[in-house]
C-alpha cells in the first residue's frame, strides 16, 4: 500500500465524457503513480458510465459537489463555495486543481478563502469568447481576471489559449504553462498502420465497420418510418432484420458499395459544435453524390433538432446517426475524411485521434486546430471571414470536395498527420509535464 505525502483535489464542474474529463483521469494516475492521493469533486452533472470502464486509482475517492452547476445561478454558486471549503478543510489538502470555467472560479476563490498552498487552474477552452455574446464574454474575462490572482498557475492544453489568456490581460505572464493534453492513441494508429502495412486486414476491418453502421441505419430508419419509443436499442435491431433485401437495398443507398465514401464528425449535439451548418453546408453536395455519407458520432440536447432539420431537407438516406459510442477506433476504418465545424474549442482531442488514424480533416480555424492540424498539409483550416459565411462555406465544401475525388491526397495528408500526432499528443507527455509542475510547486511552496 502507498503511503502519500501530499493530498490534491480536483474540482471539474461536470463529468461526462469529454476531453476535459479523459484529461483529468489520465493527471490523476499520473499523480497516484507519484505517490499522492488524489481525490476528485463533481459538480452536478455526473455520468458514472465512463468511470466503470475506465476506473479511478484505489485511494481516489469522489466527492459531489451538488450545488456546482453550469449555468450561472447566485444561491447555487453561494453553496458551491460553501461546500468546497468545507470539504478542503475536513480533508486537508495540500493542492487544490481546478477544471472548466464554473469550478475554476468557484474552486479557485474557495482554496483561496481557505489558504490552501498550491492553487492550479487547468484552462480547456475559452470562456470569454463573443460567440455567448458581448455582455457574457466582457463578464467572463473580469472574473477571469480576478480568479487568476487567486491561483499559482494557469496551464493551457494548448498554446491558442494561452495566447488568448495573455491578449485578455489575464493572469501574469509568470503564472502561464502549457501542458498539451495527452491520450492513449494506440487504437487510433492501428487504423493507419494496418491502411499502410497490412491493407488486407485494414479491408476487413472498413468492411466490419461499414457493417455497423448499415446496421445502425437500417434502424434509424426503420424507428422513423415506424416510431417505437419505448422500444429498447436491441428489439429494434431485431425488428429491422425483417426489411426486405430489396427495401434495404432502396433505403440504405448502398453503404458496402466499394465506391462509396464517408465524412465524420465526432462531436457532441449542441449548438457550439453547430451540427446545423454543418448539415447546410454539405446539402447540396449530398444531392449530387449520393454515394457520399455522413456519420455523425456523439450525442446531446441539440441531436433531436438535429434529426428534424435532416429529415425536413430529405437527406435520412445519406446522413447516419450513430449517438455515443465507446469504441470510437472500430468505426474509423470505416470514415475516409473528418470534419470540425464548431464555434468554440479548447483543443479539439478528436482532431489528435483522426490524425493518429491517418484520417485528415477539414475544420474551421477554431482554437487549437493550427496546433494539430498543418494547413494543406494534414488537412484543411477554412478561415472564418466576417460577414461572408458564404465564402468561407463555400472554401469548406471546395476542400473536402477535393479530398472526396482525389485518393493520393487523403493518403498523404492522413500519412503527415499521423506523424505530427504521434510525436506531441503522447499519454507519456501528459504525465511528464504534469508531475513536472507539481513537483516545481511543491518545491517552491510546500518544502
Amino acid at each position: 500500500m502507498k503511503h502519500p505525502t501530499y493530498r490534491a483535489l480536483h474540482i471539474i464542474t461536470r463529468f461526462g465524457t469529454g476531453g476535459a474529463e479523459e484529461s483529468v483521469l489520465e493527471q490523476i494516475r499520473a499523480l497516484d503513480d507519484l505517490g499522492f492521493t488524489c481525490d476528485l469533486a463533481i459538480g452536478k452533472e455526473f455520468n458514472p458510465h465512463y468511470l466503470k470502464k475506465h476506473p479511478l486509482p484505489e485511494h481516489t475517492q469522489i466527492k459531489r459537489i451538488p450545488s456546482l452547476v453550469r449555468s450561472p445561478h447566485p444561491l447555487y454558486d453561494i453553496r458551491a463555495v460553501q461546500e468546497i471549503k468545507t470539504l478542503i478543510r475536513q480533508e486537508r489538502y495540500s493542492i487544490v486543481h481546478t477544471h472548466l470555467a464554473k469550478a475554476g472560479i468557484l474552486g479557485r476563490y474557495a482554496a483561496y478563502r481557505t489558504r490552501t498552498p498550491i492553487i492550479l487552474h487547468t484552462v480547456h477552452g475559452t470562456s470569454m469568447s463573443t460567440y455567448h455574446g458581448l455582455f457574457r464574454s466582457w463578464i467572463f474575462t473580469l472574473l477571469e481576471r480576478r480568479a487568476a490572482r487567486w491561483c499559482d498557475a494557469l496551464i493551457s492544453v494548448g498554446v491558442d489559449l494561452q495566447n488568448i489568456l495573455l491578449a485578455h490581460a489575464i493572469g501574469k505572464p509568470e503564472q502561464h504553462r502549457v501542458i498539451y493534453t495527452g491520450m492513449t492513441l494506440d487504437a487510433f494508429k492501428k487504423i493507419h498502420y494496418d491502411r499502410v502495412h497490412d491493407y488486407k486486414n485494414y479491408m476487413r476491418r472498413r468492411s466490419l465497420a461499414l457493417q455497423k453502421l448499415q446496421d445502425i441505419h437500417r434502424e434509424s430508419v426503420y424507428n422513423t418510418t415506424n416510431p417505437t419509443p419505448y422500444e429498447t436499442r436491441h428489439s429494434a435491431h431485431q425488428k429491422a432484420k425483417h426489411i426486405s433485401d430489396e427495401t434495404s437495398r432502396h433505403v440504405l443507398g448502398g453503404i458496402q458499395d466499394p465506391s462509396a465514401l464517408f465524412v465524420g464528425m465526432i462531436a457532441r449535439f449542441e449548438k457550439v459544435k453547430n451540427h446545423r451548418e454543418f448539415i447546410e453546408m454539405l446539402r447540396p453536395l449530398l444531392a449530387k453524390r449520393t454515394s457520399v455519407y455522413v456519420v455523425l458520432f456523439g450525442d446531446g440536447p441539440e441531436i433531436a433538432t438535429i434529426q428534424e432539420l435532416v429529415a425536413h431537407y430529405q437527406l435520412e438516406n445519406n446522413i447516419i446517426f450513430v449517438g455515443h459510442v465507446a469504441n470510437i477506433p472500430e468505426y474509423l476504418y470505416g470514415i475516409d475524411v473528418n470534419c470540425l465545424c464548431s464555434y468554440l474549442e479548447g483543443l479539439p482531442r478528436v482532431l489528435v485521434q483522426c490524425s493518429a488514424a491517418g484520417i485528415p480533416t477539414v475544420c474551421f480555424d477554431v482554437e487549437g486546430a493550427k496546433e494539430i492540424i498543418e494547413d494543406k498539409k494534414s488537412g484543411f483550416i477554412i478561415n472564418r471571414i466576417p460577414h461572408s459565411a458564404q465564402q468561407s462555406r463555400h472554401e469548406f465544401v471546395h476542400a473536402l470536395s477535393y479530398l472526396l475525388d482525389t485518393p493520393q491526397a487523403r493518403h498523404n495528408m492522413g500519412t503527415h498527420a499521423t506523424h505530427n500526432a504521434l510525436s506531441r499528443w503522447s499519454l507519456e507527455r501528459l504525465k511528464h509535464e504534469s508531475i513536472t509542475c507539481y513537483r516545481h510547486y511543491i518545491k517552491t511552496k510546500l518544502q
